[in-house]
Formats: structure tokens, C-alpha cells, sequence
């Protein structure tokens, strides 16, 4: 309670919280909901899976990393195809099966076909796909990133029914701070955006409406890419009381 009352006035515009366990309780987690400033939480979980070799951290020296990873072949093999299909095409579908390395494989395309001093944009449909890919492709990217994370009003403390394959994520369980602000989104990229890094957008199909304010109200430049992941969960009917 003291840390957010002490926090939560000016100047302070986001906190993060770094915890060593897993264990929160219903109340903690309540606590963190729906708090002005934001509130991210990293926990023992985010520690443990971090690009950072703890094995060989020393508090007083330069964090050591891990290795990063390498394409396997039949993720090179799907690198090549896509990047063939888009010298003659402007779009196509990539289908790999589940647990195949999609994320680092679309981050490896992302690389070769936009690359630096480039702007790319990535839809998933859920908050928790949204962490796992951003995540990933700050660890694994060979190529400086900027990264943007976006939600939208209807993602922010959002539960849904329980489902066979869907994780529940609220945003103070991103590691990364998002925006719901469309002007904000399209000033923080034009501020950063440069010839040096790629500058990756990570939104839910849900914030499409953001992204499309800040293009069509706040002069946000066109992406040179749009990654559309899980695309399939875009199709058929949705009812008014569902995602």
C-alpha cells in the first residue's frame, strides 16, 4: 500500500514491480488492477526466462546473456519459402504446427524483410501472446529493436470464460508498459523510430481501432510489415458478451 501510495502521484507516469515468486495471492493481484500509474509486474517466472545467464551474474559486472538461438531447418526452410512468395506477392499464409517456433520464425522473416530503419506491425488475439511474442523477439532479435506495446480499453482487465486453450492476462502482467492512446502511440514512434533499430508495434486485434487512429488522426507512418499471428481466431461468429 505504501509503495502505491507514494507512487502514485506526479511525477511517476509507470511503476514496475519485481517480485522473487510466483505465488500471488487473488488480493495481491486485485491490488495491481486498474492502477493509475500502471503497474507491470515481473515475477520469479519473467527472472528465470530472461535472455540473462544467472549462472554467471555477478552483481558488480555487465549482465552476462544467453546464446541466442539459431533457426532450425525447417524453420529456414519456412524463411526462405515466405521470403520467395513476398518478391511476387504482397501477402500469403505461413502454417507450421503448434510448438514448431512460429514466433522465432516470423521474428527471423521480420529481420530479412524489414529489417533496420524499417516499421513493423504484429497482431496476436490475446494479452498473453502479445507478452510471450514481444518477449521473445526482444531476446532473440539480432537487429536493434523499438518496441511499442498496444492495447485497447476493452483488453484492459478483461476476464474471460474459462476456455480449453486460452491463458487470462491483464496488462500489469506484461513486463513491457502499453498504451491505449493512439496519439501517444503515434508521438512515441515518430520521437524513436530512426535508421538504427526496427520498430515493432505488438497489438491484439482488439486495439486495431488504436492503431488505425493513430494512422488516420496522428500522421502514424504505414508499416512496411503486418504479421497477423493465430490469424484463424479472427474468423466466424462472436457473440456480445465474448471476446
Amino acid at each position: 500500500d505504501s509503495f502505491f501510495t507514494a507512487s502514485g502521484k506526479k511525477p511517476f507516469t509507470h511503476r514496475i514491480i519485481v517480485s522473487t515468486t510466483n505465488l500471488w495471492s487473488e488480493h495481491a493481484e486485485d491490488a495491481l488492477r486498474d492502477q493509475q500509474p500502471p503497474v507491470s509486474k515481473i515475477d520469479l517466472h519473467d527472472l528465470e526466462n530472461s535472455q540473462i545467464d544467472w549462472a554467471r551474474y555477478q552483481p558488480s559486472a555487465p549482465p552476462p546473456l544467453k546464446s541466442r538461438k539459431a533457426l532450425l531447418p525447417h524453420q529456414q526452410s519456412a524463411v526462405t519459402a515466405v521470403l520467395a512468395g513476398l518478391r511476387d506477392g504482397d501477402r500469403g499464409k505461413l502454417i507450421m504446427a503448434c510448438g514448431s517456433g512460429k514466433t522465432f520464425t516470423s521474428l527471423k522473416i521480420a529481420e530479412a524483410q524489414a529489417g533496420k530503419g524499417k516499421r513493423v506491425l504484429f497482431l496476436v488475439p490475446s494479452l498473453a501472446l502479445l507478452s510471450q511474442t514481444l518477449t521473445e523477439w526482444t531476446q532473440e532479435s539480432a537487429t536493434p529493436l523499438h518496441n511499442f506495446a498496444v492495447c485497447s480499453d476493452s483488453d484492459v482487465g478483461k476476464k474471460r470464460k474459462t476456455d480449453d486453450d486460452t491463458v487470462q492476462t491483464f496488462t500489469h502482467e506484461l513486463r513491457y508498459p502499453a498504451t491505449t492512446n493512439s496519439k501517444r502511440l503515434a508521438e512515441e514512434m515518430a520521437k524513436r523510430h530512426d535508421d538504427q533499430h526496427m520498430s515493432v508495434v505488438y497489438s491484439t486485434y482488439h486495439s486495431i481501432d488504436v492503431i488505425s487512429q493513430a494512422q488516420n488522426d496522428f500522421g502514424l507512418a504505414e508499416f512496411d510489415l503486418i504479421v497477423c499471428d493465430e490469424a484463424h481466431r479472427t474468423t466466424g461468429a462472436t457473440f456480445e458478451d465474448e471476446d
